[in-house]
């Protein structure tokens, strides 16, 4: 029963560090990352305990692949730690890994595949008057957002 207002998504990207892809090589496909050629660095549900796979999409072609790993963590924060400490091929938020891009700590991997958007939304108890306190809230949340995780291109057609 609750309103959700959409203010941003998250894009996502396949990073590794330098010293990972020294050791072990570029992966040239998805699959290469199910096999002993390479690590990624898990995420898991909080709730599930099951790992998550990687939903990668290029042209017309899907592929989910369960990465091999040797460390496992149940957030995005953790998932860089580790990948930055040369553990694995691993999934990231493109604004999380953008600073690290920059500096040289982060190398993109397998960029001609792409992830599906992860929705930002507000949500809030659908009163007929909202409060200025919220009001405030939404108009922060929604400017940050619009920083940090703006809404993509193909959503901005259908509000806009």
């Amino acid at each position: 029963s609750l309103i959700a207002r959409r203010i941003g998504e998250f894009e996502f990207m396949l990073c590794a560090a330098p010293s990972y892809l020294d050791r072990m090589g570029l992966p040239e496909h998805p699959q290469a990352l199910t096999g002993d050629a390479h690590r990624t660095v898990g995420y898991f549900s909080a709730l599930t305990g099951r790992q998550q796979p990687y939903v990668m999409h290029r042209g017309g072609e899907t592929v989910e692949v369960l990465g091999r790993y040797d460390v496992a963590v149940n957030d995005f924060e953790g998932v860089l730690v580790a990948g930055l400490a040369g553990m694995g091929v691993f999934l990231v938020v493109r604004g999380m890994a953008a600073p690290h891009l920059e500096r040289g700590e982060l190398r993109p991997v397998l960029e001609d595949w792409h992830f599906h958007p992860l929705p930002i939304h507000v949500a809030f108890p659908p009163n007929r008057h909202v409060s200025a306190k919220l009001r405030v809230f939404i108009d922060w949340a929604v400017e940050q957002m619009a920083m940090h995780a703006p809404l993509g291109p193909a959503h901005q057609r259908l509000v806009g």
